[in-house]
């Protein structure tokens, strides 16, 4: 059976804005939508959908807002060790930073 006006009614929250998106959505899939939404699968798909949209962005979100700092890399800066220990053991976004110390050991 083809639902083709009931694709076009749903498709419409996304004129909403997020916020009101992501309570229409949890609201869906817990049960407390209108009965003329809430019971079909493409509704419970959508909700979904947004639900995990939201969730996606808000772990991007508090991923970019907290300092970048790899393992190793406060460790490493300050190591004693020789370079080529260093160079072997290192994390990849030191990569930059290394080779001078190597050279500075060289000289």
């Amino acid at each position: 059976m083809h639902q083709g006006a009931k694709h076009v009614v749903e498709e419409k929250p996304s004129i909403l804005g997020k916020k009101k998106q992501t309570l229409n959505a949890s609201r869906a899939l817990r049960g407390t939508l209108s009965d003329d939404k809430e019971h079909s699968a493409r509704s419970l798909w959508w909700a979904r959908r947004v639900l995990n949209t939201a969730r996606a962005e808000r772990k991007l979100n508090a991923r970019a807002a907290r300092p970048f700092r790899t393992a190793h890399g406060d460790k490493a800066a300050t190591t004693t060790e020789s370079p080529a220990k260093q160079l072997s053991g290192s994390a990849p976004s030191l990569g930059n930073k290394l080779p001078t110390e190597a050279e500075k050991a060289l000289i």
